[in-house]
């Protein structure tokens, strides 16, 4: 019974996070992978939504009523629980799941037998390895050695402090603005900006940043907004963290397409920041954090 268990389980959760991955990145192309767009993604998702459907139709034929609801219980189970697993790990999870639903979809069709030893190496490959995956430095390829700084960007010189009460804030908020820039931590609903900082923010990624908003990132701009007005931050401020949350979220997968968006937007980022409140002194060390990530300063 645990191998049922764990193919039912692994099926409703490969084929409901490919299938939940697939919807959001035709919502929001420029939040996910080029990839995602191409027809090898399309294919992944009609087979684990093929295999989600069929798996409990084959428990019907061989085993009856009663143990196909106890399959559809362990399906549902697990495709449940892909709300609980971080974004990035569900990208790696987009790599492995495929041949992973294929193997499970042989053993249950009677094509091939999984023994104890074959269902471990299955279950390390699917949920293993993405971790190594994600984690695996780009360092190896050809990239370019690039390192920002202000003597090789223009800039122009960072606004004095108006008065005592801006030199307080900045001491206080300034180092921690730009903490946090993990999509998938951040809260769908329950912040609310002023309209003001909002369509300020946004139009500001619209002609300085040339990144229209998506109506998927909406809610990650409102709370880059929020925290900038309990901050005390302005509309720049909530743009630059929304950028970098964009950078950041980007798989490690390198491509030149890819490359030219890191680059551009972080020159963009650098050239604004004498105009934030909140975020001046760290804007250059995050974008060089985001550039040793995806192997560009190396």
């Amino acid at each position: 019974m645990l191998f049922y268990f764990i193919t039912y389980f692994s099926i409703g959760l490969l084929s409901a996070n490919t299938a939940n991955l697939y919807f959001k990145s035709r919502q929001a192309p420029s939040l996910f992978p080029l990839w995602f767009q191409g027809p090898a993604f399309t294919a992944f998702n009609a087979f684990g939504i093929l295999a989600f459907f069929l798996s409990p139709l084959l428990t019907f034929t061989n085993w009856g009523i009663g143990w196909t609801l106890v399959s559809l219980a362990e399906l549902i189970a697990g495709a449940l629980a892909v709300g609980f697993l971080p974004l990035s790990y569900r990208f790696g999870l987009t790599v492995t799941g495929p041949l992973t639903i294929f193997l499970f979809l042989g053993a249950l069709l009677k094509f091939w037998f999984l023994s104890g030893t074959l269902l471990l190496v299955v279950v390390i490959f699917a949920f293993i390895s993405p971790i190594f995956l994600l984690t695996r430095s780009t360092s190896a390829n050809s990239q370019p050695n690039i390192r920002f700084s202000t003597s090789n960007v223009p800039l122009s010189a960072s606004p004095p402090m108006s008065s005592k009460n801006d030199k307080v804030r900045k001491t206080t908020n300034e180092n921690s603005f730009l903490d946090n820039l993990e999509m998938e931590k951040i809260s769908k609903k329950g912040k609310k900006p002023s309209e003001d900082i909002f369509e300020k923010a946004k139009e500001i990624l619209e002609k300085n940043f040339q990144h229209p908003l998506q109506d998927e990132a909406k809610y990650v701009l409102m709370n880059t907004c929020y925290e900038a007005e309990k901050l005390l931050g302005n509309e720049f401020d909530a743009a630059i963290k929304f950028m970098f949350i964009r950078l950041n979220s980007l798989s490690i997968n390198p491509s030149e397409k890819k490359k030219d968006f890191i680059l551009t937007q972080s020159k963009f980022l650098i050239a604004l920041r004498d105009k934030s409140i909140l975020s001046q002194e760290n804007v250059l060390i995050t974008v060089n954090s985001i550039l040793k990530k995806h192997g560009l300063n190396n």
